[in-house]
């Protein structure tokens, strides 16, 4: 299994496109999608329970997922002020992780390509909050994830996909190895 997290606007659609094609991978069925803030809590107990379920139920060793855990870890606090998950469904979800032992890609990038990006979109930019969620990507999760996953990558696209992508591949052949190796869940 497959996250890839990171901030809005830092690759991981790109990568996770490419990585599909790639490595034959299936993209997650679930794929959290907001709604209006009155039922936002709501939606996002609701989400993880299937998250949850999913993980349980199924193989999920080709399966690339577009953020999980992690980023609810970032963006609940900066955008909401609080982690919409219950205390069970992270403490269920920690231990699934540390079970399945995923593969965590970090797409991180400098702050001014963030932003840059998001002009580029048209989309409405907090630079402050930008900032807050790099922030806490760098010193909340990355400093972290080896209480998780033994298994993870710092993808930091710098502009030249096709060099960025084989460096990236490199290094999951070598994970993937040490997977077998340990024989942890591929």
């Amino acid at each position: 299994m497959i996250i890839v997290e990171g901030p809005d606007n830092s690759g991981k659609t790109t990568l996770i496109n490419y990585l599909v094609k790639e490595l034959k991978l299936t993209k997650a069925p679930l794929k959290f999608e907001p709604t209006d803030e009155e039922h936002m809590e709501e939606s996002i107990v609701t989400f993880y329970d299937d998250v949850i379920e999913y993980l349980k139920s199924h193989d999920t060793r080709k399966v690339i997922w577009d953020r999980l855990y992690f980023s609810e870890l970032v963006y609940g606090p900066v955008v909401r002020g609080r982690i919409g998950l219950t205390f069970n469904q992270r403490g269920i979800l920690s231990e699934l992780i540390k079970q399945i032992k995923p593969l965590v890609i970090f797409c991180m990038t400098d702050l001014y390509t963030i932003t840059k990006e998001y002009h580029k979109r048209n989309q409405y930019a907090d630079k402050k909050q930008i900032k807050l969620i790099y922030d806490y990507y760098v010193d909340i999760i990355l400093k972290d994830i080896d209480n998780y996953t033994p298994y993870s990558i710092l993808y930091n696209y710098k502009g030249d996909k096709e060099e960025d992508v084989k460096t990236l591949l490199i290094a999951y052949d070598s994970i993937m190895r040490n997977k077998e190796e340990n024989n942890d869940p591929l």
